[in-house]
């Protein structure tokens, strides 16, 4: 995943390996490993490259100081393994998906949970695990495939400023 600048790119691996990476010159240049964790899955890097999200197995949102490496907040929330984290255009807010069928929104200023949607899912589901996360000026948008062949999808007004 690319910040916003295209400069920089987060990933991960399946063993809890977090990567921050410099995009020079279309050769990329490990900048910074993140302290492993054993349940990491996915990460995000803020839209101005200053801040690293990790999620996984774990069930903990874990964010990093992309400059010193630095865990600056952990969440907690979720009942069970996140999927997917995304971060709001301005870098203030994120978005999760967790295994327990739900969205929760985080604010990053003040280290808490907005709130938390619960997907309509059923005993025939086998869990989300993934969505596209999508602001325009007209609000944010969430939409989540569900394994039953259909997606929902919620709109956000003032999500963010």
């Amino acid at each position: 995943m690319f910040d916003q600048s295209g400069e920089k790119i987060i990933s991960a691996d399946m063993g809890g390996k977090i990567f921050l990476w410099k995009n020079e010159s279309n050769s990329l240049h490990l900048i910074r490993e993140f302290p492993k964790s054993t349940d990491g899955i996915t990460a995000a890097i803020s839209p101005d490259g200053t801040r690293v999200a990790a999620v996984g197995r774990d069930a903990l949102v874990h964010i990093f100081d992309a400059a010193d490496g630095t865990e600056i907040h952990r969440f907690v929330g979720h009942e069970n393994m996140i999927f997917r984290v995304a971060f709001s255009p301005d870098g203030g807010q994120m978005i999760t998906l967790g295994g327990d069928a739900t969205v929760r929104a985080w604010d990053l200023e003040n280290a808490e949970l907005l709130f938390t949607i619960k997907l309509p899912m059923n005993q025939m589901d086998a869990g989300p695990w993934d969505f596209s996360f999508r602001c325009t000026p007209t609000g944010c948008y969430i939409v989540v495939p569900l394994t039953r062949g259909k997606v929902v999808a919620y709109r956000m007004e003032n999500f963010y400023e």
